[in-house]
């Protein structure tokens, strides 16, 4: 079941793109490099926020890191699933049990490809091993 994504209070820092992310909005992106603030498509079960804008390499990357804001999932996910991300930076469902960082919960449900709104908030899940 979808529901319509939506925004609310985004909090949105700015990084430096690396590489060229122009075909990744709305995707999650993790840290590459602290010192520099550097952004890049997040690893599978990683992930620091979700990219607003489609920056090439070098450019301004605007990144969602609290509030309500819309992610592209790789697979269906349902309102009320812990979300992570796979290697792409595709929003994908956390499995209960692995060792998933989780970026958020999916207020609204969404088909593979599709946006949901997800409230981010950022911890390693409860059930995980080595959290």
């Amino acid at each position: 079941m979808s529901g319509f994504a939506f925004t609310l209070n985004e909090e949105v820092l700015s990084f430096t793109a690396s590489g060229d992310l122009s075909l990744c909005q709305n995707r999650v992106v993790d840290m590459i490099t602290n010192a520099d603030l550097v952004i890049g498509l997040a690893p599978a079960a990683g992930g620091y926020g979700v990219l607003l804008n489609a920056p090439k390499d070098g450019q301004p990357a605007s990144v969602v890191v609290a509030g309500i804001t819309m992610v592209r999932v790789g697979a269906a996910v349902q309102a009320g699933n812990d979300l992570t991300s796979a290697a792409s930076g595709w929003a994908v469902a956390d499995v209960s049990g692995t060792s998933e960082r989780v970026i958020g919960r999916a207020l609204t449900g969404a088909a593979s490809g599709s946006l949901a709104s997800v409230h981010l908030r950022q911890f390693y899940h409860p059930n995980s091993v080595g959290a």
